[in-house]
């Protein structure tokens, strides 16, 4: 996100957005990755509850993880 807009909460609402939509539509699971250089994504993805599944290959250099967040309740 551009550092003009970080700290407005538009990256939680857009996750919250998607979970919720995903929901709706009867998913189970819901999957991401991100890269080393988004830590501050990874800290709102763990703290909306998506838990790391794996380290991925490399690209471009950088180091890649999966998170999946489990909606069944």
């Amino acid at each position: 996100m551009h550092p003009a807009f970080r700290g407005r909460a538009i990256a939680r609402r857009l996750m919250e957005m998607c979970i919720k939509e995903a929901r709706l539509g009867a998913e189970h699971v819901l999957g991401l990755h991100t890269s080393a250089i988004m830590p501050d994504a990874q800290h709102l993805y763990r703290r909306l509850g998506f838990l790391q599944v794996r380290e991925l290959a490399p690209l471009s250099g950088q180091q890649y993880w999966l998170y999946r967040l489990d909606l069944r309740p």
